[in-house]
């Protein structure tokens, strides 16, 4: 925080909200809650918006202290994008397709009605503004007790869902049925995905210190590597 923090953290906020002067929605009552999403991007064909992260940052103004709640993704949730409930991660995605903005306005309605904490405000980040916050601090130092080896993180078939599907790379030719409620039965489609993360390897090293580019491949892996130990990410 301090490396992109001028002021403090509470000073920081203020002047990087668009439309905020002095005061914070919430900084009277002793409790700023900022809502953190983060996903993929809306390019990203595998899931772009779907909020991969869901997290509650909580400010205590007067202390300048922080606290964090991890909302779990797959909470199955009253969605108000659509007419059916959907899991909670998906409540951005299907919010931003009725029109920019709406979906960080329904996670903001949601969280808080699952949470029960007030929400003043909500940020979303995705792959390409995650990579420059790391490069902007100036990069992150991680330890590696074994030679990292991802290779096959997203390079396999996955599941193309929805009642339209998605794009991805290659068709597989495999299709699965499935019904979802009050409608009828559908079709999806597996693909065959490949992106850049596919083939990234880190050497064994104490400290190593990786790039923005580097770090995004780091925490996307999922697969291989279970010894991975971070000392300051």
């Amino acid at each position: 925080m301090n490396k992109i923090s001028k002021g403090g953290v509470l000073n920081s906020l203020v002047h990087s909200i668009p439309g905020v002067n002095n005061q914070l929605k919430g900084e009277a009552d002793g409790r700023i809650n900022v809502l953190l999403l983060a996903m993929r991007g809306a390019d990203d064909p595998a899931g772009g918006n779907l909020a991969d992260s869901i997290e509650i940052l909580s400010i205590d103004p007067k202390d300048n202290k922080i606290a964090m709640l991890a909302v779990p993704r797959d909470l199955y949730v009253s969605n108000p994008a659509v007419d059916y409930k959907t899991k909670i991660n998906a409540v951005y995605a299907l919010g931003e397709a009725k029109g920019s903005g709406k979906g960080i306005t329904n996670m903001e309605k949601v969280v808080s009605d699952v949470t029960g904490i007030p929400i003043q405000y909500g940020i979303s980040i995705n792959y390409d503004a995650f990579t420059k916050l790391i490069d902007s601090m100036g990069g992150v130092k991680i330890n590696l007790d074994k030679p990292f080896e991802e290779s096959v993180q997203f390079d396999q078939p996955q599941v193309c869902d929805g009642d339209k599907g998605g794009v991805f790379s290659v068709p597989t030719g495999k299709f699965q049925e499935k019904t979802k409620k009050v409608k009828n039965k559908i079709k999806v489609s597996y693909v065959y995905a490949k992106t850049d993360a596919s083939d990234f390897r880190l050497q064994k090293a104490f400290e190593m210190l990786i790039n923005g580019e580097d770090v995004k491949k780091y925490v996307r892996e999922r697969n291989n590597y279970k010894s991975k130990k971070v000392s300051s990410l």
